[in-house]
């Protein structure tokens, strides 16, 4: 029933020891754990990348099994540590900086930097000055703005860090955002349940202060099982460390066993994962498909066409409204965005002119590249000769039962199909963090690959 390796990782939980898997994409990590957590120890805790998953674990593990999210494990150590009830509000940050005396000097555009410097800082752990803490440091804080590309932070620094301090101020009285979850108990030393047994999954994804709390969830001498695929670290923009794996790992003196053999993936897309992932291979003998894209779709809930960016997936979806076809877009958050946009510059002229205006302030190929995506994606629609705003709302619908799906890489990421189609080479993207996004694409697929060629 299990692979030699599934069954070498079973055993080592059984002994009672530390270790890391690196699991490759649909290797079945899931069913290994819950497998070795039958004997888990009566203190465990199964750490989780989103509530769906941790509530799976949790219907699937012995009950005395402890199923959390980093920020719910964060939430309880918090609410502990200061005796009291938690309001999660995810406007925290509006509504405090709605009483900043000269709020009024700054635009919106301002406003939002002031704001991404709040979260950035508090991604990255810096103190606050407050309670105890030391001053923050302005240096690392501005280094880091420059490094998320925020247009000159050195004369937002003093609202910003106005507001950091609000923040940590309203968290003591219970107020709180999803980034205080993380953030508080780490900084503030709360006290957290500890356990004889810990697994963290998707641990490429953790940031330097998620490390902070997974170690300190484990008793002395407790028994530590780390999960992930550095292969799939592509959310270093959400603050995760694009060497999470490698450094909760190495950090934790963890022997590393692999699970390379992919029950999701057929042998032809293990091939061309293989691209990516030189050791990943096919756990059975089915072949699969994977062929050139004709440019057809077929309207099924098991077909997934996925890109890099969202300016191809709207002109897919505005063509497949024009023609009756039912379609799932997984970003409504982007379609938001395009919305908002489309309200301040509803004419392709004033589009224009916003453009280029961002276009000469943002630094970085990351900001631009996000600026170009929007841009593309409304003149996608201004061509159309429709209404966009109607359109819009047309793409927003609620989801269809006999649909197909659009999707970016990120939005697809821990999902699956039977038929990807893989809008690869969209644009020569390049450095480690875009391989893993081509390696993450071309493992949706679980019986029939289409890769998109340049021409089509």
């Amino acid at each position: 029933m299990w692979t030699d390796q599934q069954s070498a990782i079973i055993s080592a939980f059984r002994r009672g020891e530390s270790f890391a898997v690196r699991a490759v994409a649909g290797s079945g990590k899931t069913s290994t754990l819950v497998e070795a957590f039958q004997t888990a120890p009566a203190s465990s805790l199964s750490i989780a990348f989103s509530k769906k998953i941790a509530d799976e674990l949790a219907s699937r593990m012995p009950s005395y099994v402890v199923s959390k999210t980093m920020n719910s494990l964060g939430h309880s150590a918090w609410a502990k540590h200061i005796g009291k009830r938690l309001t999660l509000d995810t406007k925290k940050l509006f509504t405090l900086w709605d009483s900043y005396p000269d709020r009024k000097q700054f635009n919106k555009e301002d406003t939002k930097d002031i704001l991404r410097l709040v979260k950035i800082a508090r991604n990255a752990g810096l103190a606050s000055g407050l309670y105890g803490q030391p001053e923050i440091d302005r240096e690392a804080w501005l280094a880091l703005a420059d490094e998320y590309d925020v247009v000159d932070p050195e004369d937002l620094f003093g609202p910003a860090y106005w507001l950091l301090q609000a923040s940590v101020t309203a968290s003591f009285r219970g107020h709180i955002d999803f980034d205080d979850q993380i953030y508080m108990p780490v900084l503030f030393k709360s006290p957290f349940t500890r356990y004889t047994c810990v697994a963290v999954d998707e641990a490429q994804d953790l940031s330097p202060l998620q490390h902070q709390m997974v170690m300190r969830s484990l008793a002395p001498q407790g028994q530590l099982i780390v999960v992930g695929d550095p292969n799939q670290a592509i959310y270093h923009f959400r603050g995760a460390s694009s060497s999470s794996f490698d450094d909760l790992r190495i950090g934790a003196e963890l022997n590393l066993l692999p699970m390379t053999k992919s029950f999701r993936c057929p042998r032809s897309i293990v091939r061309e994962a293989q691209r990516y992932v030189p050791d990943i291979e096919a756990a059975g003998d089915f072949e699969g498909q994977t062929i050139p894209f004709s440019g057809e779709i077929s309207p099924r809930l098991r077909v997934a066409l996925l890109s890099r960016t969202n300016a191809p997936l709207i002109d897919r979806a505005f063509a497949s409204l024009r023609n009756g076809i039912a379609f799932n877009f997984l970003g409504r958050d982007f379609l938001a965005g395009l919305k908002a946009l489309h309200k301040k510059y509803p004419s392709k002229q004033a589009l224009e002119g916003w453009y280029k205006m961002e276009m000469a302030k943002l630094k970085g190929d990351g900001p631009k590249a996000r600026a170009s995506d929007r841009y593309q994606s409304m003149l996608t629609l201004h061509a159309s000769g429709a209404d966009p705003a109607k359109t819009l709302d047309a793409l927003s619908a609620s989801p269809k039962e006999d649909a197909f799906t659009l999707s970016t890489i990120h939005k697809a990421k821990g999902l699956e199909w039977d038929e990807v189609i893989y809008n690869e080479y969209e644009k020569e993207w390049k450095g480690v963090q875009e391989d893993n996004i081509k390696y993450v694409g071309v493992t949706r697929a679980k019986k029939k690959l289409h890769l998109h060629s340049k021409e089509g």
